[in-house]
């Protein structure tokens, strides 16, 4: 029973945690059809695929390996 408590307990907490902080002002806030979650997209769907395959180009060209030297870098040898 002692071992099953703590765990009870530190889930209460972190629910009444996660109301105090999250819920309770969320629900204070006036709602809006701007801020709704369920309001329309204010953009459209073909603008946002073209702005996420921009993103995509321009990650992959970050990622991408050094181009590879012809010459070899000077090294010091002792």
């Amino acid at each position: 029973m002692t071992g099953l408590l703590f765990p009870l307990a530190a889930t209460a907490l972190a629910a009444a945690v996660t109301w105090w902080c999250c819920v309770r002002p969320a629900r204070r806030q006036p709602h809006t059809p701007a801020a709704d979650c369920c309001a329309a997209p204010s953009r459209s769907i073909d603008d946002e695929i073209r702005d996420t395959a921009a993103e995509l180009r321009r990650l992959r060209e970050q990622a991408a390996p050094p181009p590879v030297l012809d010459e070899r870098p000077e090294t010091l040898s002792s």
